[in-house]
């Protein structure tokens, strides 16, 4: 195997490829899940951070839905995200001595860097 994170579906895709029966396949991904060493919600977590600085969150939403992510999960991580981000632009506000409440949608979609 390679040394790099793979989802779910990435990984039984390659141990078919292997020649692997599916009960063998179902062990080795409860195995592997058990331990952590697989977790489709940490590695959305993590693609989402870095590609979000060069895709726009549509192009993220398609790739990830292809490695077989949940739109379940995408979502939640997607909100995790933009509720952190909004929590920070709030920071930075009040550090600015700007008030929240005052700001409308537009004002905030700017300051998120609207998606």
């Amino acid at each position: 195997m390679e040394h790099s994170e793979k989802t779910e579906r990435e990984l039984r895709t390659k141990l078919k490829a292997n020649q692997y029966v599916d009960e063998i396949i179902d062990e080795i991904i409860d195995f592997l899940k058990e331990y952590k060493y697989i977790d489709d919600y940490r590695y959305t977590e993590r693609y989402i951070e870095y590609k979000s600085k060069s895709r726009s969150y549509k192009q993220i939403k398609a790739e990830l839905f292809k490695k077989g992510i949940s739109s379940e999960v995408i979502k939640g991580n997607f909100e995790n995200i933009e509720a952190n981000e909004k929590i920070t632009i709030q920071k930075l506000v009040n550090k600015k001595r700007i008030d929240w409440n005052s700001l409308d949608d537009m004002d905030i979609h700017k300051l998120m860097g609207d998606r």
